[in-house]
């Protein structure tokens, strides 16, 4: 399965060569793609094979349409943040996806943001004011 998984993203990533696959256990490779946070990845690969289950692609669409959503409260915290003066950095979810093919392939979760140690406070409680969570 692993080497089924590293071709797939292999094929996604740098357009590598289409693997065969037939006869693949789609819940075991879901299984270990969601392990691996690599889901939307592991669908893109195998739909540019023309090979994608539709299990796959279903899982992949909600995945999107989590990143989308993740990618929107980045937008939304910054503006948050720029409004009430208080310099950030957003770092690696959004950031990392810049550098994908296709960013929104990119799984994300959560969006982690960086700010001077004086400034923690403030921005903790200006975020949770706009029903962010805190971690």
């Amino acid at each position: 399965m692993t080497e089924i998984i590293l071709n797939l993203l292999k094929k996604e990533l740098f357009n590598g060569e289409n693997t065969d696959l037939k006869g693949v256990d789609w819940n075991e490779l879901w299984k270990e793609a969601q392990l691996q946070s690599v889901t939307t990845l592991i669908y893109a690969g195998a739909d540019k094979m023309g090979q994608a289950d539709d299990t796959l692609k279903n899982e992949a669409a909600l995945q999107l349409l989590k990143n989308s959503n993740s990618f929107m409260n980045h937008v939304k915290i910054g503006k948050f943040l720029d409004e009430a003066q208080i310099p950030y950095m957003i770092i690696k979810g959004v950031i990392s996806a810049s550098y994908y093919p296709d960013p929104y392939v990119r799984p994300m979760g959560d969006t982690d943001v960086l700010v001077k140690k004086e400034d923690f406070e403030k921005a903790k409680r200006i975020i949770f004011l706009h029903f962010f969570l805190l971690f």
